[in-house]
């Protein structure tokens, strides 16, 4: 599996499983599986598949005023799918694993905030088993 993931092109890590990509803020148990470091490290071109639905509304420019407080930009290694599924570069997330981001979306027509809170990235499990 060592050299699969090496000599691959890129890898894409589906933490919820192959049955369906998962919010970026839901648990899994992806860094407990045998084959994580090797999923994770081995492949330059290494991406997590999952729903954010911040991201989504983010892509509403004209529509969404996004403002985002952290010490990382968390969203700037994010790249848009489809809606609300999302491709995340795994170094970057794996560098900032303990950091939280805060984020309030604003809808720009009536000032009406739709989206605030403390967005925090669960789906690789505790930054200290990886």
């Amino acid at each position: 599996m060592g050299n699969i993931y090496k000599n691959a092109t890129a890898v894409i890590v589906m933490p919820g499983g192959v049955s369906a990509a998962q919010d970026f803020g839901i648990e899994t148990e992806w860094a407990t599986r045998a084959w994580t470091v090797q999923e994770a490290a081995l492949c330059p071109n290494t991406y997590v598949l999952g729903m954010d639905y911040v991201w989504l509304l983010k892509r509403k420019i004209d529509e969404y005023l996004f403002t985002e407080r952290s010490a990382w930009a968390g969203y700037r290694d994010f790249t848009y799918i489809e809606d609300s599924l999302a491709l995340a570069d795994i170094r970057g997330i794996l560098n900032h694993l303990q950091g939280a981001v805060h984020v309030e979306v604003t809808n720009r027509n009536t000032g009406e905030v739709v989206r605030k809170g403390r967005w925090v990235l669960k789906c690789l499990g505790d930054g200290a088993v990886v």
